[in-house]
């Protein structure tokens, strides 16, 4: 697997279990991040400097190196000194063990493979980034627009889901976002028009840019876009 240009947040995942691996990648990618696997330890550290991760998978059980001694290392090299480390085993006494020293480590609580819902997981990459992000956005600026879990610049015309900027939206699917994040309730597809288009413009064309809007919400997994009588709703997951 070789590392994508990184567009988005770097994720190296260090695992010598080569299906979890890959379903691991797989799934990173997915949800737009930038991910590169490596089954050794040695690996694991040489990758450090090439592809600079701003987050690590770090299985405990590796075929050339221990793990709770590379965590170690890793705290103590400048260069992932502050980068969030998710621990990672599937042998339940080491998750077990690893829970009650996890503390004295400074590190999250490990992460179980076994466990069937990688959802969870990316829960858990998905929060870590959004607590080291710099550029997620101020809860007192006046002009950040908040539902949910998106938030919303008017005035940079910048989105965020959980922190993370989103930077494909266009001009006017961002308009169309903000005004449905601004109302609570439905909104009639003539105020629309009106707010995004200025009027110039018709009702297919808000029906059109609406549905690109819902890929680009379902695809974020953030909320969805409701049709009503006469116009839409936005409904944001918490």
């Amino acid at each position: 697997m070789n590392p994508v240009v990184p567009s988005s947040r770097r994720v190296l995942i260090i695992d010598d279990d080569p299906a979890y691996g890959r379903t691991v990648y797989r799934a990173l990618q997915k949800r737009g991040y930038a991910a590169f696997h490596a089954a050794t330890g040695t690996e694991g550290s040489a990758q450090v400097e090439t592809f600079r991760p701003h987050l690590i998978l770090l299985d405990l059980y590796l075929p050339d190196t221990d793990g709770i001694e590379l965590y170690k290392t890793f705290r103590q090299d400048s260069r992932t000194r502050g980068v969030p480390i998710i621990l990672m085993t599937g042998e339940a006494f080491i998750e077990n063990v690893l829970k009650a020293i996890s503390i004295s480590l400074n590190a999250d609580e490990v992460y179980s493979k076994g466990n069937p819902n990688l959802n969870i997981l990316m829960e858990r990459v998905q929060h870590a980034l959004a607590a080291e992000t710099p550029s997620q956005p101020v809860a007192t600026d006046q002009h950040i627009v908040r539902r949910g879990r998106i938030s919303a610049d008017l005035v940079g015309q910048k989105v965020w889901v959980d922190g993370q900027p989103i930077p494909s939206l266009g001009a006017r699917r961002f308009a169309l976002l903000c005004v449905l994040l601004r109302n609570e309730g439905p909104t009639c597809r003539a105020d629309l028009l009106r707010e995004v288009w200025a009027e110039r413009g018709n009702l297919n064309l808000v029906e059109v840019t609406i549905n690109r809007l819902r890929q680009d919400l379902e695809r974020l997994g953030a909320g969805r876009i409701d049709t009503t009588a006469h116009g839409y709703e936005l409904i944001c997951d918490s």
